[in-house]
């Protein structure tokens, strides 16, 4: 699967021809993200996907925390793509590439906080492909569920090392 090459995806901090207030403005117009949540998450921005001429048409924001129920930190990763988009392949590439993103500055030694990545995934078509591990070049694994039924998938980086329980 290759992106269409309208669009182009790169990380927040090298795209000089948006900043924060780009994006807040997409979550705004498409009823996403407003107010408060919308200038904090701002800051957990990953990687942007824009479409030429058009702007921000999509993102990943991952954010670093302990998660509870493994009990390592992870990113916590989430993804948004604008509603006239969403037949694109862009989510899926947003998730691979910020994968790849992350997991190289793992493997470099820039940032080793994090273990990996770890996302809800609610989109119900989605969840159909219910594959223990999903192939496709993504390589994320099912968990379980979390308490709303979205589907937990997590994906260790190499070199990823997790506690021994005890």
């Amino acid at each position: 699967m290759d992106l269409d090459p309208r669009y182009r995806i790169v990380p927040f901090s090298e795209a000089d021809e948006i900043d924060e207030d780009a994006i807040i403005a997409f979550w705004e117009r498409e009823g996403a993200v407003t107010g408060q949540e919308a200038r904090q998450r701002v800051g957990e921005a990953v990687l942007v996907a824009l479409e030429e001429g058009g702007g921000v048409v999509g993102l990943s924001t991952a954010f670093n925390g302990v998660h509870p129920q493994l009990r390592i930190n992870m990113w916590n990763y989430r993804t948004y793509v604008a509603r006239e988009h969403r037949l694109s392949s862009i989510a899926y590439f947003l998730l691979i590439r910020t994968r790849d993103y992350l997991e190289e500055r793992f493997v470099s030694g820039v940032e080793t906080s994090a273990q990996g990545l770890i996302f809800e995934l609610e989109n119900e078509g989605l969840k159909k492909h219910n594959e223990a591990v999903w192939p496709y070049d993504s390589w994320f694994t099912f968990i379980g569920e979390n308490a709303r039924g979205a589907h937990l998938r997590v994906y260790y980086f190499q070199g990823a090392r997790v506690a021994v329980p005890g």
